[in-house]
């Protein structure tokens, strides 16, 4: 199997999502100021080992990795605005369940995807003068080719 580059791979699995579709940006790492745009980035992950009888650490067989899903939005006082935002993270919760739930998975180096799920709701993590960041983690599990 050729490299596969996870990030690469996962943000595009993500621009699938008729929701993100729309933005003409999903970056890496960088979320733009301007409103409407998306970035995806990779959270701390513990990797799961156990020493064998030969006193080696090795991986587990089933490793997970998280991500963040950021979005920059439109914000103020204006309560429809606030709840549209809110409800296009729903319309993306939905659509990563659907596709776990048809085991529709982005190729993953290193393994076989088994299920991508948020672990959280979406959370206001930045307010500014017009416009606010919001993230939801997401955890890849996989099980790890040998």
């Amino acid at each position: 199997m050729a490299d596969i580059d996870n990030m690469a791979s996962l943000r595009q699995w993500l621009r699938r999502c008729p929701s993100v579709a729309q933005s003409d940006f999903v970056g890496v790492d960088f979320l733009m100021d301007d409103p409407d745009k998306f970035a995806l980035s990779s959270a701390p992950s513990v990797l799961r080992q156990k020493e064998n009888i030969v006193g080696r650490m090795r991986l587990l067989p089933v490793q997970e990795q998280t991500y963040y899903i950021d979005y920059r939005a439109d914000f103020g006082q204006q309560t429809q605005q606030n709840l549209d935002n809110l409800a296009l993270f729903q319309a993306i919760h939905r659509w990563i369940y659907d596709r776990n739930n048809a085991q529709d998975f982005p190729p993953w180096d290193g393994g076989t995807v088994k299920s991508i799920v948020p672990t959280a709701t979406p959370t206001l993590m930045e307010v500014a003068a017009s416009t606010a960041r919001y993230r939801m983690p997401v955890r890849v599990t996989y099980r790890v080719e040998a």
